[in-house]
């Protein structure tokens, strides 16, 4: 067993990439004999997502065998702790089981993606699906693949099961032939009777060479050869009698006889030989001119019908673009060409790859033009011209994108752009609305949106561009230009940055002495949400006195796998709290440890409202004054412009080992203030109350606090005025990064201004995903006169990141209702 990168030493990939890999093991690299396939048998302790072991098939072969007719394949496996249960590792693992099924066999992936999955213990999953005859026959073939998946690739034992139901009443027979049609055009001819692991010669998509074929198809092969040759290994493959087995079954399968379907074959290719040749003449008498094309030349055009425009004609009904099935297969579609290019091959031929668009979604597709056909080509495929097609969606990997390829026909289209319109009664208001003066934000010209608002006859629009109002002197003549000021009210507005300059070092302050005892602490999680996510380390100092008296440092067991993310960051893994204590123990031990204690930690609300929230889940009553060190870090060293926990340490000399550790971190933390107090000793102040009536560079720490965005619409001319006062200070006294507007400005020159909470950048939805409580909620929301909830797509990105919580659109809908409520 060798490490990955001891292995490839040479290779080069992303960070992200890189620590993925870093601690995973290759016990053997096995090529075949004709040396098509390289297979990489690849252990590791975490999971790997199906993505990241593609993107590293490719970049070994890019590196190392660019241009080579071969193909890499990764056969993973994994030692999971036993924090995975199947139910667990379902959740973890689904999107990349998905990914394989749909790569491997289509069909077995729709099964998945359409039945219901019923848990009914944390070992046992069924699969509930309505009755199909293509489900049916591959009933087996699914159970066999998820049980080898889970517990021969991850070791964890499932019990998985197919419970069928009768089909509700509706086109069955229609959607089994849709299946059918799916299952038909995938080429993947799903996972080898002789184990998933022969499946991965390539049948998921190994890289490798174009040419070297379909790599189920080299799997036989390589059974035919009966073995691979091993370039890394304790032993060598035990495939050698593969051949011996296949003709064996060939051989039951005809009788006995190895050679019957040969014959067989033969047969029936000589009579269909020559039911061909007697068509062909029974065609000709009937005295029609027999069509065709000459050999190597694909006939551009195959009908006579004045509507194609290429190939052949077809009658087929076309879907909208956004109703595609996500599996692809054959469709007919239609649209608006909105992008045509021209690219000439070595060959002669040339690629006519277009755009088109029904306004539902856009599509891409290509069609390969002789030189003779250019022109008739360029005839149909120009910009703005409405086309019927019909093709097959498929993955084109040169464009790396979902194309419409093998295209059957092109025809005129009756399609036309239907004008967008507001129907209903009650029209809306605009209210968030960014032009070309929204740097990286808007592209569109304020012209183009006063007609649109004109066109849905909405009484008002705002214009909100970031951190600038240079659109209002344009849209007020436009307005005038077109004489239609009594049609429309603009609302002249901004999108700012709000600093919330008025958040206190100190949260629940109260008189005490600053030589009180003090508890300096650090929490290690699984995440940024305490709704959501655990606590796995908990390391704290306590200090009297100006000295250190004791410590404490004790893992927590959050019954869940910890991400690898995690532990890549804290080095912490689930066999280091496997042991431990749940939270519901180790929590009450630290409060003990704390008690009547001012509190202190670096970024405090984070770790503070952490143990809020699970002490509140304890039903354990807890409060205590809390100091924020990065918040002190800020008024005590303002020639610092970051203030993360190890750029304070480095200004102060104070050694920092094993950052992202909850003992270590706190430690440093308490070191850390035991320096600031002697800066405020050396400034006069000796008690909690004294600190945040400090005088502070209010510029300075503008300029260094985090912002959120904010809406800020003129109801009057007062309200205009006092905005462009916030611009103008925003741009010339706070700007860093982004003109800044501070908290205590704003409320100066609040007078004719409506302010509204923003989007997902702003101060309460960031509050609300960082699970703040309803009493801190309604502190903020309290500062603004309307809320604002954002469209789902606007907040899609949070599904794709670890930063928040929310996995599904549900979370994001509870979202918005969370704000409502």
């Amino acid at each position: 067993m060798k490490q990955f990168f001891q292995v490839f030493q040479e290779l080069t990939v992303s960070e992200h990439l890189r620590g993925m890999f870093l601690n995973t093991t290759i016990s053997r690299i096995t090529l075949k004999k004709d040396r098509s396939k390289l297979s990489i048998y690849l252990h590791s302790d975490h999971l790997l997502e199906r993505s990241d072991i593609r993107e590293m098939e490719e970049a070994i072969y890019k590196q190392l065998f660019i241009g080579k007719k071969i193909s890499i394949c990764i056969r993973e496996s994994f030692h999971l702790s036993s924090q995975y249960t199947a139910k667990v590792l379902y959740e973890f693992y689904e999107k990349s089981l998905l990914e394989e099924l749909k790569e491997r066999n289509i069909l077995l992936y729709q099964m998945m993606k359409q039945g219901e999955l019923e848990w009914r213990e944390d070992d046992r999953l069924s699969l509930i699906l309505e009755e199909q005859i293509l489900f049916r026959k591959e009933e087996k073939e699914c159970i066999r693949v998820i049980q080898k998946i889970f517990e021969e690739r991850c070791g964890v034992p499932i019990h998985f099961t197919i419970q069928f139901v009768p089909a509700k009443k509706k086109a069955e027979e229609e959607e089994d032939r849709d299946n059918a049609t799916l299952y038909a055009s995938s080429e993947n001819p799903g996972y080898s009777a002789e184990g998933l692991s022969d499946a991965y010669a390539g049948a998921e998509g190994s890289v490798g060479h174009p040419e070297t074929g379909d790599m189920a198809i080299q799997d036989r092969e390589a059974a035919s050869l009966g073995q691979e040759h091993t370039a890394l290994s304790d032993g060598n493959s035990a495939s050698e009698d593969f051949s011996g087995k296949i003709q064996a079954s060939e051989a039951e399968q005809n009788g006995g006889n190895t050679h019957t379907g040969l014959a067989k074959n033969t047969a029936e290719a000589s009579s269909l030989d020559s039911k061909k040749g007697t068509g062909e003449k029974a065609f000709e008498k009937k005295g029609f001119e027999k069509k065709g094309f000459n050999k190597g030349k694909f006939q551009f055009k195959r009908s006579d019908h004045s509507d194609v425009y290429y190939g052949r004609d077809f009658s087929d009904s076309p879907i909208p673009l956004k109703d595609i099935p996500e599996d692809g297969g054959l469709v007919t579609v239609e649209g608006l060409i909105i992008q045509v290019d021209e690219r000439t091959t070595r060959s002669g031929k040339t690629i006519f790859s277009f755009s088109f668009t029904d306004d539902t979604d856009s599509l891409a597709s290509k069609i390969f033009v002789e030189e003779e056909n250019l022109e008739e080509a360029r005839a149909f495929l120009k910009k703005d011209n409405a086309i019927c097609i019909k093709g097959t969606m498929e993955y084109d990997s040169y464009d790396q994108e979902m194309e419409l390829a093998h295209v059957q026909g092109i025809k005129k289209s009756s399609f036309t752009r239907k004008k967008r319109e507001d129907l209903e009664k009650e029209k809306r208001v605009e209210l968030h609305l960014h032009t070309k003066m929204s740097d990286m934000d808007g592209v569109s010209d304020v012209e183009k949106y006063i007609d649109r608002a004109l066109d849905f006859g909405m009484p008002a629009m705002a214009i909100t561009d970031h951190g600038v109002v240079q659109a209002f002197p344009d849209a007020m003549a436009y307005l005038k230009k077109i004489g239609r000021q009594k049609d429309l009210q603009l609302i002249y507005g901004m999108e700012g940055y709000l600093v919330n300059d008025l958040d206190s070092i100190v949260k629940n302050a109260c008189k005490r002495d600053l030589s009180s005892t003090t508890v300096v602490f650090d929490l290690e999680t699984t995440g940024f949400d305490p709704r959501v996510n655990h606590i796995i380390e908990i390391g704290a100092v306590k200090i009297e006195n100006g000295k250190i008296i004791d410590r404490m440092d004790v893992f927590v067991n959050p019954g869940v796998p910890i991400p690898f993310r995690i532990t890549q960051l804290t080095s912490i893994d689930d066999s280091m709290v496997m042991d431990a204590k749940g939270i519901e123990e180790v929590l009450p031990q630290f409060l003990d440890f704390a008690k009547d204690a001012i509190l202190v930690a670096h970024n405090a609300d984070f770790d503070y409202h952490f143990v809020s929230t699970k002490a509140k889940a304890l039903n354990i009553p807890f409060s205590a004054p809390v100091i924020d060190t990065v918040a002190l870090s800020r008024l005590l060293l303002p020639r610092l412009n970051r203030f993360k926990l190890d750029t304070v340490a480095k200004e102060l000399k104070i050694e920092l080992l094993h950052h992202h550790r909850a003992v270590d971190d706190a430690e440093a933390t308490a070191r850390i203030y035991l320096k600031e107090l002697e800066i405020l000793e050396q400034r006069g102040v000796s008690s909690l109350e004294e600190i945040d009536s400090l005088e502070v560079d209010q510029v300075g720490k503008v300029r260094k606090l985090p912002s959120y965005h904010i809406i800020l619409l003129a109801k009057n001319d007062i309200g205009r005025i006092n905005l462009y006062r916030l611009v103008s200070q925003s741009h010339l006294q706070y700007f860093r990064m982004k003109p800044r507007i501070p908290k205590s400005l704003l409320k100066k020159y609040r007078e004719g201004l409506i302010i509204g909470s923003a989007c997902s950048s702003g101060e309460l939805f960031q509050a609300m995903v960082r699970g703040a409580d309803d009493q801190q909620l309604l502190e903020i929301a309290s500062f603004y006169d309307y809320l604002e909830i954002q469209p789902l797509g606007n907040n899609a990105y949070m599904l794709e990141s670890d930063r928040f919580s929310a996995e599904t659109e549900e979370d994001l809908i509870a979202y918005n209702k969370k704000i409502i409520a």
